[in-house]
């Protein structure tokens, strides 16, 4: 399997968690009045909804290409071949 199969089954995987979360606080609040629930279990289930969010996120990020330093290279990297090339012609 290669990394970019495992990384969509974490995706698929963190998604499917993310929906499932936010789908069991719509429940527990339209089944209940939030109120109901004590502080510690109110933030228990926000804990764990952030949680995987962020893990989702981080997982996302890393899968983007930052495609930023390739340009950056070709193109000071090119600007000084041709500074170069023209620098050899009128001294060299």
């Amino acid at each position: 399997m290669s990394e970019s199969d495992r990384d969509a089954e974490i995706i698929a995987d963190l998604q499917g968690r993310v929906t499932k979360l936010k789908q069991q606080v719509d429940d527990l609040q339209s089944l209940y009045d939030w109120q109901n629930y004590t502080p510690e279990q109110q933030v228990a289930l926000q804990s764990e909804l952030m949680a995987v969010e962020a893990r989702l996120m981080q997982y996302w990020a890393e899968l983007k290409p930052n495609p930023a330093p390739f340009w950056q290279a070709v193109r000071f990297g090119g600007l000084g071949l041709l500074l170069g090339a023209l620098l050899q012609r009128l001294w060299g």
